[in-house]
């Protein structure tokens, strides 16, 4: 296992640096950046992956760098060791708002078809050396794992997370979608499934079916992603047979909450196309693409008045052999502007997140009547910084001219008076 980077936006690469330590049985990685400018670990970059080899078998290591890929760290346990007649496989990694780092992963059974029974957890706060947090049994699951979920195709259970990093109400939330099947949170032989836990991992709640299709009708949706995006919706991306007669067949379909992961709304983002096994030769015929995510994004120009938009990602294979597409979801933002902005950095360029700020006094909270007209979680006035006099009253997240503060309502002051000193 190794990685390779790019400095020009990938049209050339370096040459690959093997991960120190790394056996010639790893499998399954996945890695991930600490983008959060505030955190301790602000650049560096984590992959995660299986061990099946060395004196770490069966068990997620994680190796590290801080200087862009140039050079990575002696790779570490993650997980901690399997209990009887189990293994670590599928593991996923993300950074939080403050430079947390979280692992999952399914511990499986070594019987065929190797069903996750559980979801394994694991969080570090210093920056992935160690772990406040490694176990096994995060959540009970019950995996859909399988070497023929249709057309001979294998299908696992495997987990994907990510993390609210909006500013909001949630903010710090972690959640975890699969694939799983009954008897449990799932109807039938395989439904996408979401755990969260709003308390950074200390403890989960029940999971609930993320596909609003009929319970028990026998369709079957697998192979799910999840984006919580720049609103705060969370995002979950998937394979779809419910409109197909036929059992060989998929669409991709996309569900999106914007109250935590209690209600979905879902949608069709990818057209049916036929799951035939064309694999890789010598390898395994039965691959469909193990892969599959999705992202999310504001859109150019003014974040609130443009739109939000959501790049669901998969493999189909519509062409004879397996290639990846992707659409592009556009959504109303709710919330992209939470006030997260550090003034005490008065060096801030403008621009929509880093609120430029010259002067003493931080964001204050005015009563309703200061505004004159407008309404809406996302207004706000200019003050000038010395005098205090409303300067113009404004619908969205514009830059703030030199000179000026924001003001806003206690109603749209999600933190009260106190906000965290860190920025976006």
């Amino acid at each position: 296992m190794g990685a390779s980077y790019s400095t020009n936006n990938g049209l050339n690469w370096a040459g690959i640096v093997g991960f120190p330590g790394a056996s010639t049985s790893a499998d399954k990685n996945f890695s991930g950046t600490d983008d959060a400018p505030s955190s301790a670990f602000y650049g560096r970059s984590y992959t995660v992956f299986t061990e099946f080899a060395g004196a770490f078998v069966n068990r997620i290591v994680l190796t590290y760098t801080t200087n862009g890929g140039v050079s990575w760290s002696s790779v570490a346990p993650v997980s901690p060791v399997p209990s009887t007649n189990h293994f670590h496989q599928g593991c996923d990694i993300k950074s939080g708002p403050n430079g947390e780092v979280y692992v999952v992963w399914a511990n499986s059974s070594l019987t065929n078809p190797f069903t996750e029974d559980s979801l394994g957890f694991a969080k570090s706060t210093n920056g992935g050396v160690n772990w406040t947090i490694a176990r096994n049994n995060a959540a009970n699951v019950n995996g859909n794992r399988t070497f023929n979920m249709m057309n001979n195709i294998r299908v696992a259970g495997f987990p994907r997370i990510d993390v609210d990093r909006t500013c909001g109400p949630r903010e710090g939330w972690i959640y975890v979608c699969m694939g799983e099947k009954n008897p449990g949170v799932a109807g039938d032989v395989s439904d996408i499934t979401l755990y969260k836990s709003t308390n950074g991992g200390t403890t989960w709640s029940s999971g609930v079916r993320v596909n609003q299709d009929a319970f028990g009708n026998g369709k079957k949706q697998y192979m799910g992603a999840i984006r919580v995006d720049e609103s705060g919706g969370v995002n979950v991306v998937y394979y779809d047979s419910r409109n197909v007669p036929t059992n060989d067949s998929s669409e991709v379909w996309m569900a999106r909450s914007m109250d935590g992961g209690v209600t979905f709304t879902e949608m069709k983002v990818g057209d049916k196309f036929r799951h035939a096994p064309t694999g890789l030769p010598n390898v395994n015929s039965q691959y469909a693409g193990d892969y599959i995510g999705i992202t999310s994004t504001l859109a150019a120009g003014n974040p609130v008045n443009g739109n939000q938009r959501i790049w669901p990602n998969w493999h189909a294979n519509n062409t004879g052999i397996y290639q990846s597409y992707t659409a592009k979801v556009e959504v109303l933002p709710s919330n992209p502007c939470w006030g997260c902005e550090d003034f005490t950095n008065t060096a801030f360029t403008p621009n929509y997140f880093n609120l430029e700020y010259t002067g003493t006094q931080y964001w204050t909270r005015q009563p309703v009547s200061a505004y004159g007209a407008g309404s809406g979680s996302t207004k706000f006035d200019f003050f000038n910084a010395s005098s205090g006099t409303v300067q113009s009253l404004v619908t969205s997240c514009e830059p703030t001219p030199a000179g000026y503060y924001l003001s806003f309502d206690e109603a749209y002051a999600p933190y009260g008076a106190d906000f965290p000193d860190r920025t976006v």
